[in-house]
């Protein structure tokens, strides 16, 4: 919690997977998030998000309501400032507009609670009309790669087209902003395109004027989206998107006040063959970016500078501007390095913590984050 309030993150979305009497670690999740904040900072707010995909999809609207009724008092929960306890159910769509009305009847009439209804939907372009009489507002869980996140589209079911959309029944939006996505248990991932997807869906965010951003996810290691730290990214990537977070809540983008270098890069290439080959290997996702073997150095300057970017003993350089700037070069087997020189003196550098191996031990198709800021 205090790394996500040091990156500028206001809340958690904890997806209830089980009833609160379920024996699995996951029962006491939403309770022990909630304690934690109002000890750490009760500014710190938790939006409950019913997992409708989970033990909780198969109740009905009463017990539904009994379960998130005993979370709904706690002082962290995210409200309105009309105090109406926000609820956002994962996969909304698995029950119909009647009955969620009848959930958020028995909400009020049993446990005196009012409910801003913000479903989360996979499909939201075939739901966003039928639910609207009963929303506060609402979401989509979005896709992972730039293709899937264009930003000047504005054809029907786009990014743009939803938020527009919701924005004339009325209702705010909350914006899906993610990293990347690899699955190896579903054997399938997307081509981020380095931080592409990233700045994609940050700028969707901020031009549409979303009301809400949901960063998805912190901790989601199973489909690789985390922005948690780990060892793949230490710290890089709550620090990289610090900065977007700001830009968003001000509308201005930040000032910057120190040269930084961010890398990302993948272990491998694509057409790599593990040691240890998986019996199902990961593959593009339908309709995703096309894949590419690529180092990204994304920089934040004082002043305009030369990158030079390192691959497996090749050096290129690129000349970045003032602000952020992008250098994007070819990956190869080997060390990567970078450094940012200006008028003849490095100003910043970076080696990332991993080479680009040749013969990796198994299948990683997630991007790898290094700082120049942050060793």
């Amino acid at each position: 919690m205090r790394q996500a309030i040091d990156a500028g993150i206001s809340g958690f979305s904890v997806d209830i997977l089980t009833k609160s009497s379920n024996p699995l670690w996951s029962s006491s999740v939403p309770s022990e998030l909630l304690a934690a904040s109002a000890a750490v900072d009760p500014a710190f707010e938790i939006m409950l998000m019913p997992d409708m995909n989970g033990e909780l999809g198969t109740l009905d609207p009463a017990n539904l309501a009994g379960e998130l009724s005993q979370y709904a008092s706690s002082p962290s929960v995210f409200r309105l400032t009309d105090n109406r306890v926000v609820i956002s159910p994962f996969l909304a769509e698995k029950h119909d507009p009647a009955w969620w009305s009848q959930f958020l009847e028995i909400m009020k009439a049993r446990y005196g609670i009012e409910v801003a209804f913000v479903p989360l939907f996979l499909n939201s372009t075939t739901n966003m009309d039928s639910f609207a009489s009963i929303s506060y507002g609402m979401s989509t869980w979005g896709g992972r790669n730039p293709s899937f996140n264009p930003v000047t589209d504005t054809g029907i079911g786009s990014p743009l087209d939803q938020v527009n959309r919701a924005h004339a029944l009325g209702k705010i939006w909350m914006q899906s902003v993610s990293f990347q996505d690899a699955r190896p248990s579903q054997s399938v991932f997307d081509e981020a395109q380095n931080t592409g997807n990233l700045r994609n869906t940050w700028q969707i965010a901020r031009e549409s004027d979303s009301e809400w951003v949901q960063l998805i996810s912190w901790n989601d290691y199973s489909e690789g989206t985390a922005f948690a730290p780990s060892e793949g990214h230490g710290r890089a990537l709550l620090d990289l998107n610090a900065y977007f977070v700001d830009w968003f809540k001000t509308g201005t983008a930040p000032a910057i006040t120190r040269d930084i270098a961010y890398v990302t890069y993948r272990n491998q290439l694509s057409s790599a063959q593990p040691a240890l080959p998986a019996v199902s290997p990961m593959i593009l996702r339908a309709g995703s970016s096309p894949v590419r073997d690529t180092i990204e150095v994304l920089t934040f300057l004082v002043e305009g500078a030369e990158v030079k970017v390192t691959v497996g003993g090749t050096t290129t350089t690129c000349s970045a501007d003032t602000g952020m700037d992008i250098c994007t070069v070819p990956s190869a087997v080997g060390a990567v390095s970078v450094s940012v020189v200006r008028n003849g003196t490095e100003v910043s550098s970076v080696k990332t913590h991993a080479d680009v191996a040749s013969t990796p031990a198994v299948q990683n198709m997630e991007y790898l984050v290094d700082s120049s800021f942050r060793r």
